[in-house]
């Protein structure tokens, strides 16, 4: 959230959160997902789940 504030980019929280839990597989909240927040998620999760692996061009761009 404060990383896309940074940018001028100012997302819903509660939406970032339901995003997630569905990202997670955690049941889902009957809060909807905006479209700007379920791509940051998306991101999270990746990150989160392949921290490990190289950082490649690929990646960057995804």
């Amino acid at each position: 959230m404060k990383t896309s504030a940074i940018e001028g980019e100012m997302l819903d929280r509660l939406s970032v959160q339901s995003s997630l839990r569905r990202q997670l597989g955690l049941a889902p909240d009957k809060y909807p997902s905006k479209p700007r927040e379920q791509g940051v998620a998306e991101m999270m999760v990746d990150v989160y789940s392949t921290y490990a692996e190289l950082l490649t061009h690929e990646t960057l761009f995804r």
